[in-house]
């Protein structure tokens, strides 16, 4: 998958990488990241957000923004319907030249600044 090929409206399959209290950072295939913001959680859940979510964990989302200039994503996991929920992904191993760590290292210099800044 790359990032040209996603477009809002698509399933994919990431994990949460970063959690905090209003938002989740998601990795997907090639390094692409993506954003969780705690109101796209389904609306039954009533538990903190970092009890809903768990780092290394799989979870199906919904693209419901794309911004092509800055490179960023926006997920959600209450925009997606019941059909989209019980349909599985096909997950493939992601072929070796497409190995990307490109969304955490944009990430870190960010994610550095702010735990610097909560300090």
């Amino acid at each position: 998958m790359a990032w040209t090929d996603i477009k809002v409206g698509d399933i994919l399959l990431g994990t949460p990488i970063k959690i905090k209290e209003a938002y989740a950072i998601f990795l997907f295939d090639d390094g692409i990241t993506g954003l969780l913001h705690r109101k796209e959680m389904p609306r039954y859940e009533r538990r903190p957000f970092q009890e809903c979510l768990e780092v290394g964990v799989f979870y199906k989302v919904k693209v419901i923004e794309k911004d092509e200039v800055k490179g960023e994503m926006r997920i959600s996991l209450k925009a997606m319907t019941s059909e989209e929920r019980r349909h599985p992904l096909p997950r493939s191993l992601p072929r070796e030249e497409n190995i990307s760590f490109k969304g955490l290292e944009n990430a870190l210099s960010i994610w550095c600044k702010q735990e610097l800044e909560a300090r």
